[in-house]
């Protein structure tokens, strides 16, 4: 199979059934947001806002559409949800940290801000 082009090992990959051998030759199909129509109401496209670099160490913060359409919500910054992204290289380790911040109502007239936070390590 090694004399074989690239593209054709590709394409032959792609239909094999076990997902991991796919994933692992970077193989993947696009998902039908036609036949899944229910990922139109909870997926949404986060555009930079804000990004920083220093040595060592990212942050990058994401705007994302309301999840919730809520109208009258007062200033520009409550119009969004936002997405922050920290990234940290230290001792052969890769420490991330991510926030989504999510305004919902309370009550009629009220909002409040949901904070979900992740955090892993992985290793060199």
């Amino acid at each position: 199979m090694s004399n074989l082009p690239y593209e054709m090992i590709r394409h032959i990959i792609s239909y094999h059934d076990n997902p991991d051998i796919r994933r692992w030759f970077g193989i993947y199909g696009r998902i039908d947001k036609e036949k899944f129509s229910i990922l139109k109401t909870i997926t949404r496209t986060a555009n930079p806002d804000f990004h920083h670099a220093h040595q060592g160490y990212l942050y990058q913060q994401y705007i994302l559409p309301n999840l919730y359409d809520l109208t009258g919500r007062g200033s520009n910054k409550l119009k969004h949800d936002y997405l922050e992204m920290k990234i940290c290289d230290y001792n052969n380790k890769v420490y991330y940290n991510f926030g989504i911040y999510r305004l919902k109502p309370d009550t009629i007239k009220n909002y409040y801000w949901q904070c979900l936070q992740y955090s892993f390590i992985l290793e060199h």
